[in-house]
Parts: structure tokens; C-alpha cells; sequence
């Protein structure tokens, strides 16, 4: 599948993708360029890469900004041959707050992952994620539960699955509640063996 340019108009918002491929038989998807721009702030994303088939993501730079605080992540590579996962340096800088992050490294001996909870609370808004494992030895992903609480709107993810053996990706149920405007999908099944994708609602 080759998508040239596409451009979708929400209420009050507008997303523009300049050039975009995607690639399932041969599990590489490349953008080369992309721009979100919402009503109040803007997503820029200037390049990145996933190559399936060599395991490999890189993404090169983008940069988040918002009404009032900007993201910038400076470059990341996963690499799922050797089972590493390595992000060079991101910084998060919010309206008088500021999380840098310089360096981590994940090595997945047994290819497990497990995240009791953490809470970030950042100038009038909260992010809650109560827990979530990823067991990369049966190729599932299960995230529990977790709130994104703004402070227009909120994200409730009740509970999804990722089955990358079966190459299946299952979401059970979100809902996305903005300030007059709510999205609800009560369910959505990805299987890219046999490349079809089918929303429920």
C-alpha cells in the first residue's frame, strides 16, 4: 500500500500527511514527513523508519508542540534482534516543569518487561498508568488499565492485547473525550498475515 498525501478534517482540527509508504509484505513502513495541526498546537514529525523484517525502529527527530509546552525527542532505535532497547536523550518541557530523561537501556534476557505504575503530574494535568507487562518471548503486549486526564479532555484505555506471532492487535475499548467532542471505539482487530483491518464500531 502507497499513500501519496492525504488530509483529514476533524471538528475543529485537521491532520495533514505529506508522504507516507507502507509496506506489509515486506514489514517496512517509512514516513518520510508529516505535520498535525490542531487547534492549539502542532506535531511535527520529521523523519522515521520501521523495518520489521530486520527488526529495527529509528526514529530520527520530532518535535511536540503544544499551547504551552513543547516535546522534543532527540532520536531512539529498538533494535528486537538483540532484545535492546536504547533511547539516546528526550526532554519533556511543560509549562515551569521539566523531565529530562538522558539515557536507559533495556536488554530483554527473558524478554519481559513489567511496570507496576508510575504517576506523572505536570502543570494542572495527570497521567495515571495503573500497570502493564510486555512479554516479548510470546510476542503479547497487555497494558491493564490507564487514565490520561488534561485538562480539556481525557483518554481511558480499558484493556488491549498485541499478538505479534499471529500478528493480531485486539482493543477491547477506549474512549477519547475532548472538550465538546467525544470518540468512542468499542473494538478493533488488526491481522496484517492476512493484511485486513475491521472496526467494529
Amino acid at each position: 500500500a502507497v499513500v501519496a498525501e492525504y488530509v483529514v478534517v476533524f471538528a475543529g482540527f485537521t491532520v495533514v500527511v505529506a508522504d507516507c509508504v507502507v509496506v506489509s509484505a515486506g514489514f517496512t513502513v517509512v514516513v518520510a514527513e508529516y505535520v498535525v495541526v490542531f487547534t492549539e498546537f502542532t506535531v511535527l514529525v520529521a523523519e522515521y523508519v520501521v523495518v520489521f523484517a530486520g527488526f529495527t525502529v529509528v526514529v530520527a527527530e520530532y518535535v511536540v508542540v503544544f499551547a504551552r509546552f513543547t516535546v522534543v525527542v532527540a532520536e531512539y532505535v529498538v533494535v528486537f534482534t538483540e532484545f535492546t532497547v536504547v533511547v539516546a536523550e528526550y526532554v519533556v518541557v511543560f509549562a515551569g516543569f521539566t523531565v529530562v530523561v538522558a539515557e536507559y537501556v533495556v536488554v530483554f534476557a527473558r524478554f519481559t518487561v513489567v511496570v507496576a505504575d508510575y504517576v506523572v503530574v505536570v502543570a494542572g494535568f495527570t497521567v495515571v498508568v495503573a500497570d502493564y507487562v510486555v512479554v516479548f518471548a510470546g510476542f503479547t503486549v497487555v497494558v491493564a488499565e490507564y487514565a490520561v486526564v488534561f485538562a480539556g479532555f481525557t483518554v481511558v484505555v480499558a484493556e488491549y492485547v498485541v499478538v505479534f506471532k499471529e500478528f493480531t492487535v485486539v482493543v477491547a475499548e477506549y474512549v477519547v473525550v475532548f472538550a465538546g467532542f467525544t470518540v468512542v471505539v468499542a473494538e478493533y482487530v488488526e491481522v496484517f498475515r492476512e493484511f485486513t483491518v475491521v472496526v467494529a464500531e
